[in-house]
């Protein structure tokens, strides 16, 4: 991890005679071993332009991104992209280098693309892959399997259009079963970035990658990132990092509440009769260090609600946790709501019914 901090101007203070900078000139700046080429930046040789990385912000900053990029008129009329942004005191950003990364430009570093082909265009660079069937994927080689961790999350990003409105479905499969899917809508308006959470889990490792087209439309990707995002930097310290007058950068690694949401989603519930009396959650070892209590509420038939919190349950062999609700209710409630709380003290909704 990396921090750096640059001092940024205050645009409502009028006295304020702190040079304007974007995001992007910030960089350069705060790195000096950042290079740039054909205007994409590299950092110790890694793409670090803004389709290469996975970028995250606090709420404050999220927030004010959004209100530059939807101003037409003012200091931010000229900020269209998230590296255009100008820096304000206060704002924090994270940014994630890819673990692996495919341009498009060359042979695919990643392996190898069948039923695709390499065309003029793109949102970055040169080139693009562009294909209409419905059987086109990404059989990963070995050497890139071997960048891939076990048992960590990761994103898979890439930027997609088409020459036509169209909804392909993107899936992530395993070497026994697939992994993610996700559909998702595409015009010829402009590339947009598609995110997919991925697990990489010992027993169903990352083998490959499909595009399913409807045979007829061409789709085209390009800027295809796999990112490490097990051990990403929660919100709540990226805030404390920064309570001066500067803003801070960082190139670190790190987890979102969203993230943790993600891993919890696979579970089954043990009943009795109509009752719940124990949700297991599924494939969540790599949560272990970070999870350090589970919190259940509850509403009664008789409107009595209750809140109890324990210590983190253990994880079994196979990477579940049992949370046993009757360790924290009776068995009437018709309301119930399970919270993990982080290392870090952030309480966030996992199960609700």
């Amino acid at each position: 991890m990396s921090e750096k901090r640059v001092a940024a101007k205050d645009y409502e203070n009028p006295e304020d005679k702190t040079p304007s900078l974007s995001l992007k000139e910030a960089l350069k700046l705060a790195y000096p071993e950042i290079t740039e080429k054909d205007g994409l930046l590299y950092y110790h040789k890694k793409p670090i332009y803004e389709s290469s990385v996975m970028t995250f912000l606090d709420t404050d900053t999220a927030t004010e991104v959004k209100n530059q990029l939807d101003a037409t008129s003012g200091s931010f009329a000229d900020v269209n992209q998230l590296y255009d942004v100008k820096l304000t005191p206060k704002m924090n950003f994270t940014i994630k280098l890819a673990s692996l990364y495919d341009s498009a430009e060359s042979d695919s570093p990643l392996g190898n693309w069948i039923y695709t082909d390499q065309v003029d265009g793109g949102n970055t660079g040169k080139k693009q892959y562009q294909s209409a069937d419905r059987n086109t994927s990404l059989i990963f080689s070995s050497e890139a399997k071997s960048k891939l961790n076990k048992n960590k999350a990761y994103y898979l990003s890439m930027y997609m259009k088409a020459d036509s409105d169209t909804e392909p479905t993107i899936k992530v499969k395993g070497q026994n079963s697939t992994i993610a899917s996700k559909k998702v809508k595409l015009n010829n308006k402009r590339y947009q970035r598609v995110d997919i959470l991925v697990k990489n889990r010992g027993k169903n490792p990352i083998d490959r990658i499909s595009v399913k087209g409807d045979s007829k439309t061409n789709v085209y990707w390009d800027d295809i990132t796999i990112t490490d995002i097990s051990s990403i930097k929660p919100d709540k310290e990226i805030r404390e990092t920064n309570k001066d007058h500067n803003m801070a950068i960082d190139i670190c690694e790190g987890i979102t509440d969203k993230e943790i949401q993600e891993m919890y989603k696979d579970y089954s519930e043990t009943k009795n009769g109509h009752y719940i009396n124990a949700v297991t959650f599924k494939n969540i070892k790599l949560l272990k260090k970070d999870i350090k209590k589970y919190r259940v509420e509850t509403v009664q038939r008789y409107g009595f609600d209750t809140k109890k919190i324990r210590s983190s349950y253990s994880i079994d062999n196979n990477g579940n946790v049992k949370v046993n609700l009757l360790d924290h209710i009776e068995t009437d409630e018709n309301i119930i709501k399970i919270y993990v709380i982080t290392k870090d003290g952030r309480k966030i909704q996992i199960y609700g019914k």
